[in-house]
């Protein structure tokens, strides 16, 4: 499945304004197994009110298109609770102090699909827009509302996969950028 999605930046004072905490999330702990040349294999947790789903992705940049991360492929199936204890079991053998990227998802709109993630640990303070699109001319036609920040389709902030490489200050750091 094609996936076509550009991130915007939402500032503290934005969240407040719009009453994004009052709104129902899901909450995600998302691992990454492995993130390089433009593909990444991920699992992640989903607790929604009516329980938990689990997920294993396949992302790729698209072929043909720019480095861009606007479109990629992704590819998802679902898990059992089993097969996600397997994998992180696995992945901690490699990486016993991983931590999960935790964040709560929030649906904004439906059309188009928006979602506001808010970031919980290391990477509090960080709050993104996540609007997916169903073909890249409505993605670039597409006016960000007057509460969307910076775009960070193409930033470090707006790439999950590169996020553990990087050090709590270096998060606080580019999250104070903005």
């Amino acid at each position: 499945m094609m996936e076509i999605e550009r991130k915007f930046y939402i500032s503290p004072k934005a969240i407040l304004e719009n009453n994004l905490l009052s709104l129902p999330f899901n909450l995600e702990e998302r691992y990454y197994l492995f993130a390089k040349d433009g593909i990444e294999l991920r699992f992640t947790k989903i607790t929604k009110p009516q329980g938990s789903e689990f997920t294993f992705d396949r992302m790729s940049l698209s072929n043909g298109m720019s480095v861009s991360r606007v479109v990629r492929t992704k590819e998802r199936i679902k898990i059992s609770k089993e097969e996600f204890s397997e994998l992180l079991r696995v992945l901690k053998l490699s990486k016993p102090d991983i931590s999960p990227i935790t964040r709560k998802s929030i649906i904004f709109s439906s059309n188009p699909k928006i979602e506001i993630k808010i970031y919980e640990g290391s990477l509090k303070g960080l709050v993104r827009a996540e609007i997916e699109f169903e073909d890249i001319d409505a993605s670039t036609k597409f006016i960000p509302f007057h509460w969307m920040g910076m775009e960070l389709t193409d930033h470090i902030l707006g790439d999950d996969s590169c996020i553990p490489n990087l050090s709590t200050s270096e998060i606080k750091d580019l999250i104070s950028k903005f």
